[in-house]
């Protein structure tokens, strides 16, 4: 797997696993997680609950492995609240 894969697979997941409708990956960039070269990437969905959420993630394949660390939240408020507290622990992750 390719780390430009690991959006498409979260969205794929999410459809099947959670019935989301409605995703969208926004953006995609190369970084750093742990060390190891990756991806970041922001994307908006929409469950049952018709509550839209957004979300941001990082990951990266390691040794084989996925690792993939993601947080989201409703659009309204609580995303733009708590959205640097993820970055600052995201990017102090080791591997």
């Amino acid at each position: 797997m390719l780390v430009t894969d690991i959006p498409t697979l979260l969205e794929t997941t999410y459809r099947s696993q959670y019935a989301v409708n409605q995703m969208a990956i926004d953006t995609q960039a190369p970084a750093q997680l742990g060390g190891h070269a990756g991806i970041r990437f922001t994307y908006n969905f929409t469950k049952s609950d018709d509550v839209r959420r957004q979300g941001e993630a990082f990951g990266a394949m390691v040794n084989g492995q996925l690792y993939l660390v993601a947080y989201e939240a409703p659009q309204i408020y609580f995303f733009d609240r708590d959205i640097e507290k993820f970055r600052t622990l995201a990017t102090s992750i080791k591997l």
